[in-house]
């Protein structure tokens, strides 16, 4: 019985492998660029590969010793006895007969490997994988027991409702990386705290997006792909399926969402937004908002739709399928199961033989696709060849496009493995009057690293950089992160480094100096556009750098804008717009306002960076300075609700304060 059995799950591992990889090549082959039918064709393949031994029919291993049928000589009656299964036995007087073929599982699995060991491999892999799943589910637990309900629903959140037709419990996580959904008969939406960052229109489509999910009972289904995979473990073409089917799945969600909020720009631009924060190994088994890998594939489907013809639909699926019941019929013909034979005494007359032939079943070759940024990336890297003179340096450009660096196998080698790490290379780039970069220079970072960064800043896009309304040619920093496998086995000079890097900065900032109104207009230029998540990400430092070089109508417009985007609690933009509307009130000469200010601003929430470096205390400051230390103390005592691990320093500086003293704030005056 355990030989038999080796020799069907051999079988069976063959008749999935062939099946599958067939099935999940196609796609690519009649190029089908259509979510809902790929979704559909996918999961159809993935239960025809489990359903394989339902659908066949076994093999029955005739008798060894059985009689002679009627008619039929003995000699003959042997010799068909042991046919089935790959086996001739012939009278010692017969010539040997020429040996039949029989599975290439069939030797296989007399092996001791297969006999003894492969069962275990099976069920270890198993195992692992459901574990990864249990795994992922406790990680989804721990989410939703410390996540926060949102409450009161933003009118964004309530206009997505609307619009599917669907209802949810959303709640703020600080721990999830990105929206994700869960659950079937009580739905719980995750949003990650940036969420509050987000423009109204984007909060909508991002909302639109999980609760569409919801609608679809998407997270039994991802659930049970998961355990589909757990059991087909061993197969390749199924992990690569497995990944098709979530990026079929969100595709197919975008479209909807996009179709049913009508505002594709926020969307894309919550998608770029969410792609930036931290990331996380993905263990979590549910509908994830992005995964990074996905992101090119679903941007390129937003911004370019793809339409097919229902007749072409129908032809390429037609093909395909007749395609992979041809697979199917091979893969059962080549690699049989073959059922629990019964076992008869042999006549001793008859002596056995065994001639094995193994049968040589080619996998089919995936054709190469070539990517098309490889293609679009020839012309940006002939314009980053073209040198130019700097006439200017800007340290804080953001750049319009940014592709993601890639550790060089050749540095595999220079990092342990213990877990994955993050090491970074910091640059000054030259951009060019067009945008390109047109050469770089690696200031800081590993070595074996500097000039892979090189070679990924050469593809950044920029806005130009403006002086007496023309495009010059510019200096910047910028900083490329690699993912790495660990630590560096030769950790770097970072310190020296660092300090090099600083010093060379500040040469340059002597070499062309900037007066307060330039750094505003070249923030203006590079940031202040309509829309979008750039700009929205800026708006502190836009305010604060308006503030500085004296704008102050500038000012109180975007300290009002942050206000305004934010009504719904995001932590950043509470403090800092109620921060800078207080500075503008005292340079007016309105105290009591600005007390009102500093209140308020207090009253934020927190943000990673407020509850990290605490707060900023320039306002706090000048007012001190003009004797109102009740508002202070006050701001103070507010401060300990996002700031407590560091309520000592706020303790410190409430005594100094009521011993009429101005505390030494350091750098939370610049923070």
């Amino acid at each position: 019985m355990l030989d038999i059995s080796a020799a069907n799950l051999l079988s069976w591992m063959a008749q999935a492998l062939v099946v599958a990889s067939v099935g999940s090549i196609l796609p690519v082959v009649f190029r089908i660029r259509h979510p809902r039918t790929q979704l559909l064709y996918s999961h159809a393949l993935l239960l025809a590969c489990l359903l394989l031994p339902i659908g066949e029919a076994w093999h029955p291993a005739t008798p060894i010793g059985a009689p002679a049928a009627k008619g039929q000589p003995p000699e003959s009656a042997a010799l068909s006895e042991s046919a089935a299964n790959g086996v001739v036995t012939r009278p010692p007087s017969l010539a040997p007969p020429v040996p039949l073929p029989r599975p290439a599982t069939s030797f296989l699995a007399t092996t001791f490997l297969a006999r003894r060991v492969l069962p275990w491999i099976l069920a270890a892999g198993f195992l692992g994988r459901l574990l990864w799943l249990l795994a992922g589910l406790w990680r989804i637990r721990t989410y939703r027991i410390a996540a926060t309900p949102l409450y009161p629903l933003p009118e964004s959140i309530q206009a997505a409702a609307a619009l599917t037709g669907t209802d949810a419990l959303f709640c703020v996580s600080s721990d999830a990386p990105g929206p994700v959904t869960m659950g079937l008969l009580c739905p719980v939406v995750l949003l990650p705290e940036s969420i509050a960052e987000l423009g109204d229109e984007a909060q909508c489509g991002v909302a639109c997006h999980e609760l569409l999910h919801v609608r679809r009972g998407d997270w039994l289904i991802a659930l049970l792909e998961e355990l589909a995979g757990a059991l087909l473990w061993f197969n390749p073409a199924v992990w690569w399926l497995l990944a098709e089917m979530r990026l079929a799945r969100e595709e197919l969600v975008d479209a909807e969402a996009v179709r049913l909020t009508a505002a594709r720009e926020p969307y894309i631009d919550a998608l770029l937004a969410i792609a930036r924060g931290r990331r996380i190994l993905d263990l979590a088994p549910a509908p994830l908002f992005l995964r990074r890998r996905h992101l090119t594939h679903r941007m390129h489907l937003l911004l370019k739709e793809v339409s097919m013809s229902k007749l072409r639909l129908l032809c390429s699926y037609g093909s395909m399928t007749a395609i992979v019941a041809f697979a199917g019929w091979f893969a059962l013909a080549s690699f049989p199961l073959t059922a629990r034979p019964q076992v008869k005494p042999a006549p001793a007359s008859l002596a056995m033989a065994a001639a094995p032939v193994a049968l040589a079943v080619a996998a089919p070759e995936v054709p190469a696709t070539p990517a098309p940024d490889a293609v679009e990336s020839a012309p940006a890297a002939a314009a980053a060849t073209t040198p130019c003179e700097p006439q200017a340096y800007v340290p804080d450009l953001r750049p319009l496009f940014q592709p993601q660096a890639a550790l060089p196998e050749s540095a595999f080698s220079q990092f342990g493995e213990e877990r994955v790490g993050y090491e970074s290379v910091t640059m000054l780039v030259t951009v060019g009057p067009q945008g390109s970069v047109t050469g770089a220079e690696a200031l800081s970072g590993i070595e074996i690293l500097r000039q892979p960064a090189v070679d990924a800043v050469l593809h950044f896009k920029y806005r130009p950089v403006m002086r007496n309304g023309q495009p010059v040619c510019a200096l910047t920093v910028a900083t490329t992160v690699f993912q790495t496998p660990g630590k560096p086995l030769t950790p770097p000079d970072s310190a020296n480094q660092f300090a090099a890097a600083m010093k060379r900065q500040r040469e340059l900032e002597s070499q062309w100096p900037r007066s307060p109104q330039q750094v505003l207009a070249d923030m203006q230029q590079d940031l202040d556009v309509a829309g979008g998540s750039r700009r929205q990400f800026a708006l502190p430092a836009l305010a604060k750098t308006a503030l500085a070089a004296g704008a102050l109508d500038q000012a109180v417009v975007y300290a009002k804008d942050m206000l305004d985007r934010d009504s719904g609690g995001g932590g950043d933009a509470i403090f800092y717009g109620n921060m800078v509307l207080g500075q503008v009130a005292l340079r007016n000469g309105d105290v009591a306002a600005a007390k009102q200010y500093l209140i308020a601003s207090g009253k934020t929430p927190g943000s990673p960076v407020l509850d990290s470096f605490g707060p900023n205390m320039s306002l706090a400051k000048e007012l001190l300075d003009r004797g109102e230390r009740d508002a202070v103390l006050e701001f103070f005592s507010l401060c300990r609700v996002f700031w407590a691990n560091h309520a000592q320093i706020l303790d410190s500086w409430s005594e100094t304060v009521r011993r009429e003293h101005l505390p030494d704030f350091g750098a939370n005056l610049r923070y």
